[in-house]
């Protein structure tokens, strides 16, 4: 089985073609749009996560990564279930048969979990052209990020996480049954259950605070829920990024902080405050912080973020123009980013890590960027028709 990782037979061409038609046929239901550049860029899109699941697929191959430990120990016959079947087990659950009993090569095993992420960013391009009322943006080619389809194209826990976020806003948004919130939760829950829990926490928050369809006592009710929901959440964080007990967070978390201070991408954060750390995970590095080809193409795109952004904050400030319905999403987003991210950023202090940390919520980002622009855009529609 440990040759598995270099082979590339017929199996993985079938693999691949199947990669290749699945992509095209999601690309189909782009081809009414009237705009040529709405119809090209879901094929960009395939192109680039395809490009960038051959490029991971190269890097970690021959190297030392979590793609590939997944890989090895889902291929011993005996794993099933020795890890269990949550956070690395699920992975390895998802992996067993498709080694076990079909064969399947590292490289179509990359290409499994690659389809799974390239069909989120088909539902994210599905959302932004239906928030947009199917108007063309140059902001769609954000789709093309390079260093989301980089980390969400390699077998792991990311591609997860990165459907099921996204299949949730998927759901909200087309009034899907219970039955597919289930699956979205059932994604993220089993790959990363505090990211569902803070989820849960950031929609119960937006829910308490600007919610003007219930009571005050559900209100109360609601608040006692999350907090409870809190406190058993947060032995779960401690413990996935390996802090026991909560008496020793300060000691264990400079530890880690330590940890993860080596490397290339490492910037020594300790005293700072919880501001400057969250800025630090979400937008740095800087461009004149990079220190190889991969650090330099991430501070670009960090501009971008910055950019985003502020285009967020117009969002904000021209909420009232939104449909009401999807007024209290927007908010339940932008909590949820501060929800999920200011535990972690009070962690992490390694570029590398971050960059990869803070795909999980690419799909809340992107939302709100896009409703964001629609809402510039009422907006200017209802000032022009005052003017007019």
């Amino acid at each position: 089985m440990l040759n598995n990782l270099h082979t590339f037979d017929t199996l993985d061409i079938f693999v691949l073609l199947l990669y290749v038609t699945g992509g095209l046929l999601l690309c189909r239901k782009f081809s009414d749009q009237k705009h040529i550049y709405l119809q090209i860029i879901p094929y960009l899109i395939v192109i680039l996560h395809l490009l960038s699941t051959i490029l991971f697929y190269f890097f970690v191959v021959d190297s030392i990564g979590d793609a590939k430990g997944y890989y090895l120990s889902a291929a011993n016959p005996n794993s099933f279930g020795e890890n269990g079947f949550t956070s690395n087990g699920f992975v390895e659950s998802i992996l067993y048969p498709f080694i076990n009993y079909l064969d399947f090569s590292f490289f179509s095993a990359s290409l499994l979990f690659s389809f799974i992420s390239l069909s989120s960013f088909i539902l994210l391009y599905n959302l932004a052209i239906n928030l947009l009322k199917g108007f063309w943006s140059p902001w769609l080619f954000c789709l093309l990020l390079p260093s989301m389809h980089f980390w969400t194209a390699a077998v792991g826990k990311d591609a997860l996480v990165f459907f099921g976020v996204t299949l949730l806003f998927y759901n909200y948004l087309n009034k899907k049954s219970i039955f597919y919130y289930l699956i979205a939760s059932f994604f993220i829950g089993f790959t990363r259950f505090y990211i569902l829990s803070l989820l849960g926490i950031g929609i119960g928050v937006a829910i308490v605070l600007l919610s003007n369809q219930i009571t005050f006592a559900y209100k109360v009710f609601f608040t006692v829920i999350f907090t409870t929901l809190g406190f058993f959440v947060m032995p779960i964080f401690l413990q996935s990024i390996s802090i026991n007990e909560i008496s020793n967070i300060s000691k264990q978390s400079e530890i880690i902080i330590n940890a993860n201070m080596e490397g290339g991408g490492a910037v020594d954060l300790q005293g700072s405050n919880l501001v400057i750390k969250w800025f630090s995970y979400i937008f740095r590095p800087f461009i004149f912080e990079a220190n190889s080809s991969q650090m330099l193409i991430a501070g670009f795109e960090n501009l971008f973020w910055l950019v985003i952004f502020w285009k967020i904050w117009l969002g904000i400030k021209y909420r009232k123009f939104l449909p009401k319905r999807r007024t209290l999403l927007f908010w339940v987003c932008i909590i949820s980013i501060f929800t999920v991210t200011l535990p972690s950023s009070f962690i992490l202090s390694n570029f590398g890590i971050s960059s990869r940390q803070k795909i999980m919520i690419v799909p809340l980002m992107l939302y709100l960027l896009f409703e964001s622009l629609l809402a510039e855009k009422l907006k200017k529609s209802s000032y022009n028709q005052i003017v007019n």
